[in-house]
């Protein structure tokens, strides 16, 4: 064989190596992009992420109860994204009671309870 016909093999040969990458990251590309969000196992399911929205009297945003904690020396809650106790004033609505899944609040007269999870989605466990 002569130099310049290997010199052209090699080309050749390297021309197909960059365009057999360029084809495998293009099929790559594509099964990545084509694959279903993945969805963290560990974050609840977004009607269990808040779930009461009740309508405040004065009109302002819907009181929505993110978290609770209830432990032998507090129960808080989290509404709206603001940390409030038993007592607290979340705008004109007082906070009543911070129970395990709800929270009651008293505002314009009314006593409202926020709901973290729905009572559509609790189960109770059946005895064995």
């Amino acid at each position: 064989m002569k130099s310049g016909q290997k010199s052209r093999w090699l080309c050749y040969r390297d021309l197909r190596l960059v365009l057999a990458c360029l084809v495998s990251g293009l099929v790559i590309a594509v099964n990545v992009y084509a694959q279903p969000e993945l969805r963290d196992p560990t974050r609840p399911y977004a009607e269990q992420l808040s779930f009461s929205a009740e309508r405040p009297v004065d009109g302002d945003q819907p009181w929505v109860l993110n978290s609770t904690l209830v432990a032998p020396d507090r129960r808080t809650a989290v509404i709206n994204g603001t940390l409030v106790s038993e007592g607290d004033w979340l705008g004109r609505a007082r906070v009543v009671s911070v129970e395990h899944n709800k929270v009651k609040i008293e505002s314009g007269g009314r006593r409202i309870t926020l709901r973290l999870i729905p009572e559509s989605i609790k189960r109770r466990r059946q005895a064995q």
